[in-house]
């Protein structure tokens, strides 16, 4: 399990773990703890908006790493 505070985070600081790992057939579990929807400095961006963007990026991230 890979327990972390904000999307993209595990990608960043152990995602080439991750990664081997899931090549060698482990079972991966990601936790993230926030939706990122405070993750811009733009005010024009709506948290709502951006919690999905995260999401869907997270989503993708995850599959590429495996």
């Amino acid at each position: 399990m890979i327990i972390f505070a904000h999307p993209d985070d595990a990608e960043g600081s152990c995602g080439g773990t991750t990664a081997k790992w899931a090549r060698q057939g482990i079972l991966i579990h990601y936790l993230v703890l926030t939706n990122g929807d405070k993750g811009s400095g733009n005010p024009a961006v709506k948290p709502e908006a951006l919690a999905k963007r995260r999401e869907k990026e997270q989503l993708a991230a995850s599959k590429v790493v495996g």
